[in-house]
This record gives C-alpha cells, sequence and structure tokens, in this order.
C-alpha cells in the first residue's frame, strides 16, 4: 500500500499552477483521498480548488494560503491536527539568481523546513503511519553548465538532503520515503523568463535553452506518479523531453560512459590515418591511456613519440599487432596492466584484387 496512491492525503507546496497543479490532478486521479494546495498566491489557489473540485468531486481539495519561508508551523499545525499526511510534494521554488538569498531561503531552507518537519509527522518509530516525501530537484541537481549558478547550487542541495534523509537507514526506523523528481526543461511560468546574473554570456544563454528538449508539465505530473509507485527511499529520477522516468544513478553513469576523461581507449590500426586522429582526440579530451594497434612497427613508434610530446609522457603506448592472428597474444598483455574501457576497431583495408580469383 506505500506505493499507492489511493485513499492518502497529500500536501503539495506550490500547488497553485504549473508542476504543483498538474501533480495534484494526477495524484487525484490515482485516487487520492484528499490534496492540499499551499500557495502564496490566494487567486491562482482558489481558482485551481475550483478546477480540480469540478473535475474530480467535492471536499476532495483544500488550498491554504502560505509562504514556505514563513509558515510552516501554522500552516503544519493546522493540517496535523485534522489529517495524518500521506504525502508531502515539496515543489515550492524560484528560478532567479539575481535573488540570491530568496532563492536559497525557498528552494533550500524551505525544502529542509518542510520536508524534516513532515518527516517527523509520518515517522513509525514516533507514532505515525510512515509515508513519502517527493521534493522537486531538477537536472540541475546532478548536471553543470556555465549558466545559473544559484539555482544550480540549490538544486545540489537539494538532492544532498534527498539522499541523507532517504537513506536506507532512516527509512528503516520511519517508514518514510523521501525521494527526488529532476525535471529537464519544461515549460512553466518559472522557465518562461529565467533570471541570470550578468555574466556576459545572454546570448549564449538564449541558444542554450533553445538547444534543449523542452516538456510539457503533464510529462512531469505523470512522472511524479511513476516515481511515488517505484522510487526507493533516497533515489533520484530524471524526467526530461517527456521520455519515461530514469533513476539518476543510471542516468548520470550514462552520461559518465560518454566522458572521455579517464579513459583507457584501444585503436586499433592507430599508427596513421583516422586511427592516429582518433587517438590524439581522445587524448586531447582527456583520456588517460590510449594503447596504439598497428602492424606498422617504425610507424607506431613514431606515433606514440609524437603523442607523447604533445600529451605527456605515457598517454600513448604502442604494440605491433596483426589484427588477424594477434587476438589473443595482445590483448592478455593488455588486460593485464589496463581495465579497458574504450575500443576503436579502426585497422582495415581497401583491396579488392589482390586476393581474388578469377574464373
Amino acid at each position: 500500500m506505500e506505493k499507492s496512491l489511493a485513499n492518502k492525503v497529500v500536501v503539495i507546496t506550490g500547488g497553485a499552477e504549473g508542476i504543483g497543479y498538474e501533480v495534484a490532478d494526477r495524484y487525484l486521479s490515482k485516487g487520492a483521498k484528499l490534496v492540499f494546495l499551499l500557495d502564496i498566491n490566494e487567486k491562482l489557489g482558489n481558482e485551481a480548488v475550483q478546477k480540480l473540485s469540478a473535475k474530480h468531486g467535492a471536499n476532495k481539495v483544500i488550498f491554504m494560503k502560505c509562504d514556505v519561508t514563513s509558515d510552516l508551523v501554522p500552516v503544519s499545525k493546522k493540517i496535523f491536527e485534522n489529517y495524518k499526511v500521506d504525502i508531502l510534494l515539496n515543489n515550492a521554488g524560484i528560478l532567479n539568481d539575481r535573488l540570491l538569498k530568496k532563492t536559497i531561503d525557498i528552494n533550500v531552507t524551505g525544502v529542509c523546513e518542510w520536508g524534516l518537519a513532515f518527516w517527523d509527522h509520518m515517522r513509525k518509530d514516533k507514532g505515525g503511519n510512515g509515508g513519502t516525501i517527493l521534493n522537486l530537484a531538477s537536472i540541475y541537481g546532478y548536471r553543470v553548465d556555465p549558466f545559473l549558478p544559484v539555482y544550480q547550487a540549490s538544486k545540489f542541495a537539494v538532492m544532498g538532503f534527498t539522499k541523507s534523509l532517504g537513506h536506507k537507514a532512516n527509512y528503516e526506523r520511519s517508514g518514510v520515503r523521501v525521494l527526488a523528481m529532476c525535471p529537464g526543461f519544461t515549460e512553466t511560468k518559472l522557465t518562461a523568463a529565467p533570471q541570470a546574473w550578468d555574466m556576459g554570456q545572454d546570448k549564449e544563454f538564449e541558444q542554450f535553452l533553445k538547444a534543449q528538449a523542452w516538456q510539457k508539465v503533464e510529462s512531469v505530473g505523470q512522472a511524479a506518479v511513476d516515481i511515488f509507485e517505484n522510487g526507493d527511499s533516497g533515489t533520484a529520477w530524471l524526467i526530461e523531453g517527456a521520455r519515461p522516468i530514469v533513476e539518476v544513478a543510471n542516468a548520470y553513469t550514462h552520461d559518465m560512459e560518454r566522458d572521455p576523461k579517464n579513459k583507457v581507449v584501444v585503436v586499433t590500426g592507430g599508427a596513421g590515418g583516422i586511427g592516429y586522429e582518433i587517438a590524439d582526440k581522445f587524448l586531447k579530451y582527456g583520456a588517460k591511456t590510449v594503447i596504439i594497434l598497428d602492424i606498422n612497427e617504425t610507424l607506431g613508434a613514431e606515433a606514440a613519440q609524437k603523442l607523447n610530446v604533445k600529451h605527456g609522457e605515457g598517454k600513448a603506448v604502442f604494440i605491433k599487432c596483426d589484427v588477424t592472428k594477434d587476438l589473443d597474444k595482445v590483448s592478455d598483455e593488455i588486460f593485464q596492466k589496463y581495465d579497458v574501457n574504450v575500443l576503436v576497431n579502426n585497422a582495415g583495408v581497401l583491396n579488392e584484387v589482390d586476393d581474388f580469383t578469377w574464373w
């Protein structure tokens, strides 16, 4: 029942519009008993209640005006006096790097304070029923680019908070799952005009935003359902480009697999031409070692020497090799010394005459 939304009491901060509203709609569609929408915008909050009630039935949604930076005690007290909360969606946030303190107050302090208060309310070892806290992080909770450093710092903090509070040891004691949702670029009021520091790269930032795989809030709403129904405590989940959710540990590993830094690379036919150029580029972008295999001993030794002069001693290693017969011997030699990450199968010939029998 922990991963079923049926009959759950849900609290959503920043719930009057955007992602918060969409998650409320999805959770009610999956059978949630009651959803509290907390938001600083009273007009939008009341409109949200009206729309959701018309769709899902009366007495399913309650709006409470709330500033997450100052209203935790009175709002949570009022809720806890009447309800046992099953789910907190820590969704309230801002995207404005020009407001450093406010960003930290809402995106970090608010998430931590509300998370801890509701974790304490839910925990089984203190008389609660257990529950789930879903923190809204971001792809900026684990990816880095040169834009929005304050916002990125705030989302890295959310990831750390989630993984620590959601640690297996805490979950086993409390019965409270803590998870993070990491949306990619999503069309909301926040992202319509992100406020960045003037770092002399406005044009680059504009081009960067246009190049992203944007998604609608509906995709994030469905992701919040999927994460609730599948995620274990302490995990974080990516929803990007409207694709299915992926656990961030796997997404991060996928990113790392594509990074040439510190990789050991083997290039067959690497003494010249394409093979040499590939070896050069891998070293340029941080490969730890490139092993050049080639039948031409003179060219191979010269290639390794040139690459070591250019990229540093010991970065390139040459081994004489005929790929048609030396596989076992050469691979054994390599595997005894290195953990290979990349093989470039480059060796080849272009000759349709020499070994062809005409008849």
